[in-house]
């Protein structure tokens, strides 16, 4: 209460600490807190902070552990705030809790936007942070991969789970463009921008084949030739690069994309035994601006994203 006008000011909460001696409680005025809520509400912060700890998952004695509690209004992070998260992949179940907090701001742009320009002073922090969100993601999506390319699942799957997660790609490439249609009644799967030089490769996504060659052996003339599949898609990309060719300063002049001699990848089939690895090898060497890779190689193309996110992330466990 105001003493002039005896208006009501603001709520106040006092916590004391009481020392217990033999022979009675004694006060301890030097450990005193005051909380209020007149500007920041203190005693609002108090109330939640108390609210989690007794929930029953904090109660556990599994749970136990040190938190983080910070206020943000309307989603926004404060510098010293974000700095505070980015220390967080330096803890243990790093990934989980700076999720947790960024889903305490709802994914506000601005809020993220102030965690990745505080991050560019912190290089270690923040190549530990990207590893710390990302690891979990892609650990995921390379598992869906692997379950996908098991059942031999349908084309469709493969390209919308590729779509989803271009990053299975690799470093190779820097973006995935948002359109497939380049040119006149055809479309291709992907189509990606090289990251060297900033070139379009085309990438065409077929299925497993549940495991089938994609190349036979020809007993009477010694050498390897391409199944029918494989033929029929080669046919395919083919026809495609060639009308890129043809259209390449119209698309130029309406799309402003460099279409100059671009090259495709075949996802396809499986790797098989060494014999298979080493003839598909041979055969790649003799394509021209085309290669095949199969759904194997696309894996271990993502298992050495993953070991590379580890690499970032395993020593700051040290």
């Amino acid at each position: 209460m105001r003493h002039d006008t005896q208006e009501f000011h603001h709520n106040s909460v006092t916590i004391d600490t009481f020392e217990h001696t033999k022979a009675d409680w004694k006060r301890r005025p030097s450990r005193q807190l005051t909380l209020t809520d007149e500007n920041d509400n203190e005693i609002l912060a108090l109330q939640m902070f108390l609210s989690s700890v007794l929930d029953q998952a904090l109660r556990s004695q599994e749970r136990a552990g040190k938190y983080l509690v910070m206020r943000i209004d309307n989603g926004k992070l404060t510098e010293v705030q974000a700095r505070e998260l980015l220390k967080i992949v330096s803890s243990d179940d790093r990934a989980k809790q700076l999720l947790l907090a960024l889903e305490s701001v709802n994914n506000s742009p601005e809020a993220l936007w102030t965690l990745a320009t505080t991050a560019s002073s912190e290089p270690r922090l923040a190549g530990l942070t990207a590893a710390a969100l990302n690891v979990a993601k892609f650990t995921h999506a390379h598992g869906e991969l692997k379950r996908l390319i098991e059942v031999n699942a349908a084309e469709y799957e493969f390209q919308r789970h590729l779509a989803d997660n271009p990053w299975l790609f690799g470093s190779e490439y820097s973006a995935l463009l948002d359109r497939s249609r380049w040119t006149r009644d055809e479309q291709q799967d992907f189509m990606l921008r090289r990251t060297v030089d900033g070139y379009l490769e085309v990438i065409e996504i077929k299925t497993p084949l549940n495991g089938t060659p994609l190349l036979r052996f020809d007993q009477s003339h010694g050498s390897y030739y391409a199944v029918s599949d494989l033929s029929r898609v080669q046919g395919q990309v083919t026809k495609y690069l060639q009308r890129l060719d043809d259209q390449r300063l119209s698309i130029a002049v309406t799309d402003e994309e460099r279409i100059l001699k671009a090259r495709a990848k075949i996802i396809i089939g499986r790797n098989g035994d060494q014999q298979q690895v080493e003839a598909l090898r041979q055969y790649n060497s003799h394509l021209h601006r085309i290669e095949i890779l199969t759904f194997d190689q696309l894996l271990q193309i993502g298992e050495r994203v993953l070991e590379h996110l580890y690499q970032v992330i395993e020593p700051a466990q040290s």
